[in-house]
């Protein structure tokens, strides 16, 4: 009885630089700029179709909003803008691990018309070209990335938020889903194990640096330890 009453505990107060939400994340993006990533596990659609193709991470997309973009105005679209990014995702997005969810991709070991899609939007469109948004997209330099957004999904058998996406890089903190001042757990499918963090003061326990370190560069250790002679593989 006991244990369970500790899951019913709610939040009664939120830091000044919270916000959570009920509704999904991607309508409060004024000021934004992020990497977005999905965490695989069993419980979110887009986390069990992650888990298909890693253990550790999946990275969704980079996501700017349109007064960030610092090129709106001054990039025209070419013809030539899909078709060169993607020939570059073709060669890169397993080493990312930049996959597709999507059906036309199924064939292909998830790839390209998502990440072609997702460029497009939220590349073309907002004055970046396909050099630009790939160097962004793949840019995990910890330097101006902190912890922008987390949705979780509250598991009673375990008494813990689980977290399904992160979103690193600058605007206001926001969390979707999970309950209030329950632990947050990132689970690590490849090698069994649980991270498990306080409720108070996530930004400053899930760092991108400890993103990077932990899961990023546990699913793919290149990152970590790049050479030339990788990126000309």
């Amino acid at each position: 009885m006991e244990y369970h009453l500790i899951c019913l505990v709610t939040l009664i107060v939120l830091g000044p630089q919270v916000v959570f939400s009920g509704n999904d994340h991607y309508t409060h993006h004024r000021g934004r700029s992020s990497l977005d990533f999905i965490i695989p596990n069993n419980f979110k659609k887009q986390s069990r179709q992650c888990q298909r193709f890693s253990s550790y991470f999946c990275l969704h997309r980079y996501f700017i909003a349109v007064e960030n973009s610092g090129n709106k105005t001054t990039r025209e679209a070419l013809d030539s803008d899909m078709a060169k990014f993607r020939r570059v995702i073709r060669d890169y997005y397993k080493y990312y691990n930049i996959f597709s969810f999507i059906e036309i991709d199924s064939d292909t070991a998830g790839c390209c018309g998502y990440q072609v899609m997702t460029y497009m939007k939220h590349g073309q469109f907002k004055g970046l070209s396909p050099s630009e948004y790939f160097q962004r997209l793949t840019d995990f330099s910890t330097e101006g990335k902190r912890l922008i957004f987390l949705q979780s999904i509250f598991i009673p058998e375990m008494c813990l938020n689980v977290i399904t996406h992160l979103s690193f890089g600058q605007g206001l903190f926001r969390m979707n889903g999970g309950r209030y001042r329950q632990p947050m757990g990132i689970f690590i499918q490849q090698d069994q194990k649980w991270h498990i963090f306080h409720h108070y003061h996530l930004t400053k326990l899930i760092t991108f640096e400890w993103f990077k370190n932990n899961v990023i560069c546990a699913g793919q250790p290149w990152i970590c330890n790049q050479t030339a002679n990788y990126r000309e593989r």
